[in-house]
């Protein structure tokens, strides 16, 4: 398990209390691909970029266990406007002009999701 691997590597023996209380949160293929050409369509190819894998957690890792899902971050970066700090930096603010993008990225993917299922009468019970 996660759990054991996590244990695993702390030098830790098997059943010890474990720090790693999220699963890794892992992109399902066809749902980045498709994610990634709508944002492409949308935004133009120069600003989608695919990021490296953190080790930090993410509770959206346990919805991805049930469902095909792909993480995607909203780029708010603007050194004009002081936004760039990371998430978790007291000195985080947000550039609010990427609110709308983001809102309009989120409604095209719901969208284009529902449209893949075949509409929202086909949408899986989990959900």
């Amino acid at each position: 398990t996660f759990d054991d691997k996590c244990l695993e590597a702390e030098g830790l023996p098997q059943g010890f209390p474990s720090g790693c209380t999220y699963p890794p949160t892992v992109n399902d293929a066809d749902a980045w691909s498709s994610v990634k050409s709508m944002a492409q369509g949308y935004l133009g190819k120069e600003k989608v970029h695919e990021v490296k894998g953190t080790m930090g957690g993410e509770d959206f890792a346990y919805f991805a266990e049930k469902v095909p899902s792909a993480f995607v971050l909203l780029g708010i970066g603007n050194d004009e406007k002081n936004t760039t700090a990371g998430l978790h930096s007291p000195m985080f603010k947000i550039d609010e002009e990427a609110l709308p993008v983001g809102a309009a990225l989120h409604v095209n993917m719901a969208l284009g999701a529902l449209g893949d299922l075949g509409g929202l009468a086909s949408a899986k019970p989990e959900l």
